[in-house]
């Protein structure tokens, strides 16, 4: 794994160099290490220095003498190839002015074939309680939920309806009509024979009431 670092930097107003990056690339079997200015003013020289931790010891690798000026800057690289693979290896740059004050850049770092260490999780103890208490158990208390309300509806009633009421009408009443009395028909009356007379009588008829 090849590892390298890149930085960007905005230097102070009143620093003599304005640096627009410094930075270090890991190749095959080499570190290549790179830094442009801007503007140096005043600027006397570059010091690159080497270490295999963050906070040092540190060893001059590289000097260079002050290629800008105060109205255009620079392109510097310098290439380690005296490093040992799986070796995370530092680099600091310092710029020396012209009345020997010195500014040093921020260390980077890059390597060849650099192994990342796998961050490794720690557990954390647990508290265990030694109360062998039941915890309390929430109780649900009862809600009193308002019983609902019946809205009375207003029902329409119906309007009466005039319903016609038949009428008996009487019809003319049957007269009974007077019977004819049926006139006696008078009844002949045998007339017992008698011993024969001179002269007949004659019996007058007998009305017979009905």
């Amino acid at each position: 794994m090849l590892a390298s670092t890149f930085v960007l930097i905005s230097a102070p107003a009143l620093a003599s160099v304005d640096l627009i990056y410094f930075s270090a690339t890991a190749q095959e079997t080499s570190i290549l290490i790179e830094w442009e200015t801007a503007t140096e003013l005043d600027n006397s020289a570059f010091f690159l220095y080497r270490s295999e931790s963050h906070a040092g010891p540190w060893v001059q690798i590289y000097a260079i003498g002050a290629q800008g000026d105060s109205f255009t800057g620079a392109y510097y690289s310098f290439t380690d190839d005296d490093i040992e693979q799986g070796v995370l290896y530092w680099y600091q740059l310092e710029d020396l002015d012209v009345n020997d004050n010195s500014h040093f850049q921020d260390p980077i770092s890059a390597g060849v074939n650099v192994r990342t260490p796998t961050p490794t999780s720690t557990p954390t103890p647990t508290a265990t309680s030694s109360s062998t208490d039941p915890s309390p158990t929430a109780t649900l208390e009862p809600t009193n939920t308002p019983s609902p309300t019946t809205v009375p509806t207003d029902t329409p009633t119906p309007a009466p309806t005039d319903t016609p009421t038949a009428t008996f009408t009487p019809g003319p009443t049957a007269t009974s009509s007077p019977t004819s009395a049926v006139s006696p028909t008078p009844t002949h009356t045998a007339t017992p024979a008698f011993t024969a007379t001179t002269e007949p009588t004659t019996v007058p008829a007998t009305a017979t009431p009905t």
